[in-house]
Formats: structure tokens, sequence, C-alpha cells
């Protein structure tokens, strides 16, 4: 009995001394500098530091002026950090931060050679994700430098990551405001705020560092290079390496749409289903056609693509469906709607029409063929049973060459120098202020070059006059009217 005394105030003086000896390294500032030179012996690169402390009765780190260096280049700064430990998730083998500040967050991915899977940032907030929890946690002045060139500028963040023993863990993030810049373009977001369930797999390596995440997102103010304006609200999601957006409403400057879309960087797969609320104003549609603008008050659409090989334009395949609605026909007001209705197989970047229709009351006109653009290319051959001439070429052009007709004939060139070849046979036509009866034409479009000769047979005999635009898609472009014979 005296043993079993003796043996358990052994054990109980040694864990004293033990606790007593470990408490000291803990404040030791030489302990945590050994610690982290040891980390950064382990790994390529160098870390350094300039202050860190530990207080032991309220449990709180503090970190200030800690870098980390690959090849002479700055990886990492972090200005500040003060961590307020709670013990409450260590008998689950957690480090848990009760409250965490940063101040000045700096990460620099460019700095870091390519395939760098020992210290990726996927890697590293993979490894957090499975061993902290952040009850609560603001970061200021935070600056992320992305290898492709996208940067992301965060003045303040705030979030929470709670892990639940049973179930998906709880997260939540709040940024009041960020910039984020690529290729000379600006997103600018106002009121990010997310908060939803989250699933850290302990197999596979996913593309999104999550096996599984679904919640609910709100952006108060999204702007894309001062032009575009929008609010948005839906249902954020991760799938595996699939990410994507469900019940999404935007309400912007231009209009109001619905947006669903899932995609996945691995397999390459997209899915996009886009539709617009309300009519969209041309007018408010920036870099739109001058030409279009006038001749169309507004339109609706339909889109719904499902693509694979998205990466690249030459190996794009897929399926693509959309139907275009325009309203306010200035051209033809007698004939204000006209609809698109357009269905097509994407082979190699090439997509196929196996549906192509215009119609409205004076329009049915179709065409077949292909429209590449990977090679940015159209092939296509169309048959009208009847169109309004000036509709047609209101989309060009503000030439009064008018009528009804029906025509057929070729599309073929270049996207930004197509050629038309088109014969129509009319049973009226006007050109200013000229009216002719039935009558036959050709139209073309070669090297920017408008082209249309109209022959009419008449009780004094026939009739041919010509109409030449040279620059058709300019704005200097002038019609020349050839002599009547």
């Amino acid at each position: 009995m005296k043993k079993g005394w003796k043996r358990l105030i052994i054990f109980l003086s040694f864990c004293l001394v033990s606790l007593f000896i470990f408490s000291i390294l803990l404040r030791s500032e030489s302990f945590w500098r050994f610690t982290l030179k040891y980390i950064s012996a382990s790994v390529p690169g160098s870390f350094d530091i300039q202050t860190i402390k530990f207080d032991l009765e309220t449990g709180t780190i503090h970190l200030k002026n800690l870098t980390y260096q690959r090849d002479n280049k700055l990886v990492l700064s972090i200005e500040s950090a003060d961590l307020n430990l709670t013990y409450a998730y260590v008998i689950r083998g957690l480090l848990g931060v009760k409250n965490l500040k940063v101040q000045g967050f700096l990460f620099y991915q460019e700095n870091l050679p390519k395939k760098d899977k020992p210290i990726s940032g996927r890697n590293i907030l993979k490894f957090l994700l499975k061993h902290i929890v952040i009850e609560q946690g603001t970061i200021d002045h935070g600056y992320l430098s992305m290898r492709i060139g996208h940067q992301i500028t965060v003045p303040h963040l705030q979030f929470s990551y709670r892990k639940r023993i049973f179930g998906n863990h709880r997260s939540s993030i709040q940024i009041p405001q960020c910039d984020y810049t690529f290729k000379n373009h600006r997103f600018k977001i106002e009121q990010f705020d997310y908060e939803g369930r989250t699933s850290l797999s302990t197999f596979g390596n996913y593309k999104f560092v999550l096996s599984q995440a679904k919640g609910g997102l709100e952006i108060g103010l999204l702007t894309f290079d001062d032009q575009v304006h929008a609010k948005l609200a839906g249902t954020l999601f991760i799938d595996g390496d699939t990410i994507g957006l469900t019940k999404s409403e935007w309400d912007a400057n231009l209009g109001k749409f619905n947006l669903a879309f899932s995609i996945n960087p691995e397999s390459e797969d997209l899915q996009v289903d886009f539709k617009s609320q309300t009519p969209l104003a041309t007018e408010s549609i920036p870099k739109l056609s001058r030409y279009i603008k006038k001749l169309i008050k507004n339109f609706e659409f339909d889109l719904v693509a499902k693509l694979h090989r998205y990466k690249k334009l030459e190996s794009l395949d897929g399926k693509l469906y959309l139907v275009l609605t325009t309203h306010g026909n200035s051209a033809n007001p007698s004939d204000p709607t006209q609809q698109l209705n357009l269905r097509g197989k994407i082979d190699d970047g090439s997509l196929n029409l196996d549906q192509f229709q215009i119609k409205s009351q004076e329009t049915d006109l179709t065409a077949q063929g292909k429209i590449d653009f990977a090679k940015q290319k159209f092939d296509t051959k169309i048959q009208a049973k009847k169109i309004n001439v000036e509709t047609l070429l209101g989309y060009f052009t503000d030439i009064k060459v008018g009528g009804q007709a029906s025509a057929e004939g070729t599309i073929r060139g270049d996207f930004k120098n197509p050629e038309f070849q088109i014969k129509t046979q009319g049973q009226k036509a006007f050109y200013s202020g000229l009216h002719f009866a039935a009558s036959s034409g050709d139209l073309s479009i070669k090297n920017r070059q408008f082209n249309y000769n109209l022959q009419s047979q008449t009780p004094v005999g026939n009739i041919v006059f010509g109409v030449k635009i040279d620059e058709l898609f300019s704005t200097l472009a002038r019609p020349t009217q050839q002599p009547l014979s």
C-alpha cells in the first residue's frame, strides 16, 4: 500500500516538474526560435521572425514580422499575429484558436517554384483545415499575388471554421471590400458574405481542398471594369473537384438574371444555365454595335451549355442551346419581335448547327453548316422563305434598302471579315424613295465592301440599280448609288 502511494507521489512530482519545464520552454522566445529554425531546416527556403512570445496564463501567442523566402524571394510575410488559444479541442487532437488577429498578410505564389508540392498553398491550407479550429478570426491588410497574374487585395476579412465531432463542419466568411485584378481587368466586391457547411476528407487530393461544401452566398455589390454593377444571391457548392453556383439571382445595371453553373478544372467539364429575367436595353450594353442599338430596343435570352475540354478551343466539345428574343424593330415597326432558336453540337471547337431559325411575322430564316470558334470562321448556308431586307441590313448599316423577299445564299470566311453571297427574290422593294414591284437581287459582302444590285421588271422595261458601301463595319461608311439603267 505504501509502495503504491510512493509511486503515485513520484509520478505526480514528475508531471509537475515536466509541466514546469514545459511552461518555461513555452514562455521562452529562444525555444520558439529553435522550433522555427527546426521547421525551416526541414523544408526548402528560410523562415525569419523578429518576435515570438507565449503567455501560458492567457493562452496567447504573439508573432511579429514573420517572413518566409524561397531563393531570396519573398513568399509569405505577416506583420503581426495574435492567437488566443482554447484547450477545449485538445482531446480531439486539434489546435483550438478562440480568437485570431492578423495584421499585414502578404502571399506571393509566383515566387514559389511550380509543382512545389511540400509547401504549396493548397497543401498548407489542407493541413490547417485538418488540424486547426478557429472560432473567430480577422485579417487586416491582406494581399495575394497568384502565379497566373491574378491579384487579390482584402483590407479586412472576418471568418470562422468550427469542426463538429459528428456531421459537417461550419464555416463563414465576411469581406466588406475586395479588389481582384487579372489581365488588365478589375473586379471590385463590396460586402461578400458566405455561411455554410464544409467537409474535409482524409482521403483524396481535391482541387479546392474541401471534399464537399454548400452554403449561402451574398455579394452586396460586384463591379467589373467600372462598367457592370451587380448584386448576387445564391448557393455556392463544392463537390470533389467541382465548384458551382445554384439558385442564384443577379440584379445588375444591365438587368436581372438567373445563373447556375458548375466547373471541374480537372475533367475540364463546364455547365452553364444563364437566363435573363427581364428584357435588357441594348443601349446599356457596352461595346455593342451602334447599328444594333439603333435597330433593337431590348432583348431577352436563355442560354444552356454543356461543355467538355473547355480549356482549349480546338479541343472543345459539347452541346449549346440558345433562345434570343429581340423587341422594338426600328427598321420595321410593324414586325417588332423576332426570335432566334439555336441548337447545336460542338466538336473540336466547331459548332455544327442542328437548328438555326430566326422567325417573326415577316421573317422565316434558317441556316445550316458550322461556326468554327477555334479557327474563327463561318461556313453556313442560309435560306429564307420570307425576310424583311431592311431589318436584316439594319444589323450592319443604316442604309435604307428594304422590301419583302425570299433569299438563299452563304456566309463564309473569318469572323472579323465575313463574306456574304445572297440571292433575293422580292415581291416589293424600295431604296431612297424609289419603289419597285417584283424584283431579283444579288447581295454580297466581301473585304468589308457591301454591294446590292437589284433588277425590277416595270411596264416601261427593266430597271437596274445598285448600292455600294465601302468599309461596311466602319462608322465612316457611306452608301453610294450606282446609276439607274
